[in-house]
């Protein structure tokens, strides 16, 4: 069949499993243009058509080169997903956040190390210091990784 002539001749370019079939095989094709893709395209109030070509910058100093890209309208006009965009937001604001415990272990935890009761002549328990796991106000016993 030609769907299955296309994904040879696609299958030259990029090896691809013998189990899969494109429908459209000319997104394995390198672009024909080696244009750096755009950074941004944030701008709510143009229609695609108005955004469909940008210009090409350097990537150091932001200066443009003169060449032009023009987008697909295939990828670039789709809906915008809030849930998505939502999602992504929330976990690059995780990634900033510090990753150590917010948990404190046994050295870290203020507090005195006094002996809280004396040994013997009270009738209760051995006890020791006051910051210890078992003891309200100490530390947790192991701390989240």
């Amino acid at each position: 069949t030609a769907l299955q002539e296309a994904a040879a001749s696609a299958q030259s370019t990029v090896e691809l499993p013998p189990n899969l079939i494109l429908d459209d095989p000319s997104v394995l094709q390198p672009p024909q243009s080696a244009a750096v893709p755009p950074t941004h395209l944030a701008t709510a109030d143009l229609h695609f058509s108005e955004r469909s070509t940008i210009p090409v910058k350097q990537f150091l100093d932001a200066s443009e080169t003169g060449q032009t890209v023009t987008l697909s309208e295939h990828v670039f006009n789709a809906p915008m997903r809030s849930d998505i965009v939502h999602r992504v937001v929330r976990w690059n604001l995780a990634q900033a956040r510090p990753d150590h415990p917010g948990a404190k272990k046994r050295g870290e935890v203020s507090g005195s190390t006094r002996k809280m009761f004396p040994q013997k002549g009270r009738g209760a328990a051995r006890v020791g210091m006051n910051m210890v796991p078992g003891r309200y106000g100490g530390p947790k016993a192991p701390p989240p990784p």
